[in-house]
């Protein structure tokens, strides 16, 4: 697997090819104003080896629903008794392992002759319960392996997948791709049923005009959905078809194939999914840090653009599998998962393997609030985020607001890395030229009606150190206004943070020092509004040093006065909706702000509600 992993090329998809479809501009998105999610760790790579899941998952997943709001989730598991097997874990949308293993098998009646063989994703016929699933096979080559795709039948009772035969072939021989030097990875697609029709899609591989290995951004192949299944039903396959200038009869055992997303940048491993629009969506990545998004209302051509999802500059991403959050998990409507297989570095390490997943939204036409953009500092170096920063020593100086979701007069926020630390803010999803990370809202390109403020792009030379400000000067005459970024909306709030270090936890508005990194974060007014209650920040010495904590008395309880904190809401709100409680922790007399159950912080006591602040 190492060797198909290191072996892998994405090409662009730009060249000129037979049966290319006509390169016209690309349709609207059905999915526009995409959001994304920050990443959430779903199976830690503890977890993975403590369930013996080696070399798991080296596929996309296939995702059946188990009842009471459990799934089982279908990948291979690549290294384990020195082959692959087809791990089923049993648990839930936040965490698939929640329940065990609950089968780790190899494919059965696998016929003898390749060096790789497993599945993951699944189609199940509503109707009969019928499950099959798509089998990933590999032969190796002289510099890299040539793959193709099979049929398998899942037993739901027994949790075996029996190998039926093959489905589709590259285009290209397995010879060719010998000769040309070259990988040839058809993926493991899911399996798409629309119209009657059974669809999987791919990349295809072929020898160009000139002699030289090239492929297709995505390729598609069909079957008749009631021929599949009877044929399965009989422990047979039936012939699938390739699309191909604008037919559907090129077989799809080595047959030619349209490149139905031509001028795309080259695709690896494509995830497709039906729409409740009635359209089809594909989620694949484009090279091995960052993946894409685009969409099609017939599920052949017309596909959008593509939309830049997230990018992970110094991480591995693979086999991204998109996850609806209805009944019916292989149906997305406007919000749904993408989960995938990440390694925290560059290059794959079994040792050290992760299944993430984000959420991502489709925004346009929705009033979906503001969400809150702030600027943190450490006293050199800054970070502009709408998600906590937990890195130690960052506390938050400058809140702004932007659009949670797309609307008129706006344009994309994202989230920028120059190099390993040098995060920015940037309008668009080009980051200049720099990575892409996530979506972070949506802002103004001119005032709107609302309270707004300009945002400019500030960069210190010499610290790549860049920020936003609402200063053209920057705030510091060594910095230089590269841009300006848009129009944010106004707020009084500002960001109220819990801290922790080794020793304590620390509440507060104001500045920390580089021994404690934010865990919780709240916003409450910035100055007194009807309905708030001032809130103070104190300190009182304590055995071996100073605990901080938070007080509504002017005179901090007889203790050290240190700041204004800010003001919070007396009452909830329309905004304001989470109740804060001050805790104690009498064992290491610790005074801290946390929910009505205190964070569920052992021994921690309540103290008294301070009021409600806007989570």
């Amino acid at each position: 697997m190492l060797k198909r992993l290191l072996a892998m090329t994405l090409l662009t998809g730009l060249l000129a090819v037979p049966g290319q479809a006509q390169a016209a501009a690309p349709p609207l998105s059905q999915c526009a104003g995409v959001k994304v999610g920050p990443e959430q760790e779903v199976v830690s790579n503890e977890t993975r080896k403590a369930l013996g899941l080696e070399g798991w998952a080296d596929t996309a997943y296939g995702v059946l629903p188990a009842g009471n709001g459990k799934y089982d989730f279908l990948g291979v598991a690549a290294l384990v008794r020195g082959g692959q097997s087809i791990a089923i874990t049993r648990g839930t949308l936040d965490d698939p392992v929640s329940d065990g293993v609950l089968k780790l098998e190899p494919v059965l009646g696998m016929p003898a002759g390749s060096n790789y063989a497993g599945g993951g994703p699944v189609y199940r016929d509503p109707q009969s319960g019928m499950v099959l699933q798509m089998l990933h096979v590999e032969q190796n080559t002289t510099d890299g392996f040539y793959s193709t795709l099979h049929l398998g039948k899942y037993d739901p009772t027994t949790k075996r997948t029996t190998y039926l035969g093959p489905l589709a072939t590259p285009w290209a021989t397995k010879d060719q791709i010998d000769s040309l030097h070259a990988t040839a990875d058809m993926g493991n697609p899911s399996f798409v049923a629309r119209d009657g029709y059974l669809y999987i899609y791919f990349p295809d591989y072929y020898v160009n005009s000139g002699g030289g290995f090239a492929s297709t951004a995505l390729s598609v192949a069909r079957a008749p959905l009631a021929d599949v299944l009877s044929a399965a039903a009989a422990g047979e396959v039936v012939e699938w078809h390739k699309y191909f200038n604008g037919n559907w009869d090129s077989p799809a055992m080595g047959g030619a194939s349209t490149d139905v997303r031509p001028g795309e940048r080259g695709g690896w491993h494509p995830n497709v999914v039906r729409t409740t629009h009635g359209g089809s969506l594909v989620v694949q990545g484009v090279s091995t840090t960052e993946f894409m998004l685009a969409d099609s209302s017939d599920g052949v051509l017309s596909w959008s653009a593509a939309v830049p999802l997230f990018n992970d500059p110094d991480k591995f991403n693979a086999y991204p599998t998109v996850v609806g959050t209805g009944a019916d998990p292989s149906i997305v409507g406007d919000e749904f998962y993408v989960y995938y297989l990440q390694w925290p570095s560059k290059q794959p390490d079994w040792n050290n393997a992760h299944m993430m997943r984000r959420l991502i939204t489709c925004t346009q036409g929705k009033d979906l609030g503001t969400v809150p953009l702030v600027r943190n500092d450490n006293g050199s170096r800054h970070r502009v985020t709408t998600e906590p920063v937990a890195d130690f020593g960052y506390y938050p100086t400058r809140t702004w607001m932007l659009e949670a979701g797309q609307k008129p007069g706006t344009v994309a926020v994202s989230s920028c890395l120059n190099g390993a630390n040098d995060q920015f803010v940037s309008p668009g999803a080009d980051c200049a030229g720099f990575s892409f990370l996530q979506t972070l809202g949506w802002i103004y390109t001119s005032p709107p009606a609302a309270p707004s403020v300009a945002l400019y792009c500030c960069h210190v030379q010499g610290l790549d150190d860049h920020y936003l400000s609402a200063d053209a000067g920057c705030e510091n005459p060594k910095a230089v206004n590269e841009f300006k970024v848009g129009y944010a909306l106004s707020t009084t709030k500002i960001a109220l943070s819990r801290f922790d270090s080794f020793s304590e936890r620390w509440v507060t508005s104001g500045a920390v020092t580089a021994s404690y990194g934010t865990v919780r974060r709240w916003f409450i007014e910035g100055s007194q509004q009807p309905g708030t209650t001032a809130l103070y920040g104190c300190s009182y010495p304590i055995p071996g040093g100073t605990n901080h904590f938070i007080s509504a008395d002017a005179n901090c309880e007889g203790q050290q006065k240190l700041r204004t904190e800010g003001w919070i809401y007396s009452t909830s709100t329309a905004e304001a909706t989470a109740p804060l409680y001050r805790c104690y922790q009498p064992d290491d007399y610790d005074h801290f702000l946390g929910d009505e159950q205190c964070d569920g912080v052992e021994g921690a006591q309540r103290e008294g509600l301070m009021g409600y602040a806007v989570p």
